[in-house]
């Protein structure tokens, strides 16, 4: 076992998934990860909004990508796909810090599995009113 551990060949802890919400995760990154940022007030608001929704209150170990599916039909009602998309980034990179950099035995990203189209709504410029 000590081997194990030197090469890091142990499982993974699985209770710690078991004991974590997903409103957990957001909160650690919000309080530790957001504050360094350039636009944390934005990202503040984003994660604030993201904590209502009863997503949140699923463990790591139950959250899915179809979660997540639902969710984004949720918010498509009231929003448009490219603000959702810039959410979901948000979301995205708190599970990546969770898997990186803070040791969350998360085997996949949720949102990678997602697949929406956020279409592309850059305005014409004058040039093409000529």
């Amino acid at each position: 076992m000590e081997t194990k551990a030197d090469r890091h060949d142990l499982p993974p802890d699985i209770k710690l998934l078991e004991r974590s919400t997903v409103a957990d995760l957001v909160r650690q990154y919000r309080d530790t990860v957001t504050p360094r940022k350039k636009g944390q007030e934005i990202e503040a608001i984003i994660l604030a909004a993201f904590l209502c929704h009863p997503i949140c209150r699923k463990t790591l170990r139950e959250v899915r990508t179809v979660d997540f599916s639902a969710y984004s039909d949720h918010r498509l009602q009231t929003i448009k796909p490219i603000t959702l998309k810039r959410e979901l980034s948000v979301i995205h990179n708190v599970f990546e810090v969770a898997r990186r950099e803070w040791g969350f035995p998360i085997k996949e990203n949720p949102i990678d599995g997602l697949a929406f189209k956020a279409s592309d709504q850059r305005r014409e410029g004058a040039q093409g009113s000529r």
